[in-house]
């Protein structure tokens, strides 16, 4: 089960827009930043490979200029 965290970059004036699409995706929860220029994205994913779905996903949608990921846990690296 991959749990990771990003900040994400949205285009400018697409934040909220993108927030409604990451909320959206199986697995994600995404939060605005104070500042509300950047986003907080949380995933939840039942595999490696679901996992490697939802990027896809991610990479797929307009209003996302940039994705960072800040920490990641999987059951696996135990």
């Amino acid at each position: 089960m991959p749990i990771m965290s990003y900040l994400i970059h949205p285009v400018p004036g697409k934040e909220k827009e993108l927030q409604v699409a990451l909320n959206r995706l199986p697995g994600c929860e995404s939060f605005a930043a104070y500042n509300s220029e950047l986003l907080i994205l949380i995933t939840d994913t039942l595999s490696e490979e679901d996992e490697w779905l939802l990027q896809t996903r991610l990479d797929e949608l307009p209003e996302l200029h940039g994705l960072t990921l800040v920490s990641s846990f999987a059951e696996s690296a135990l």
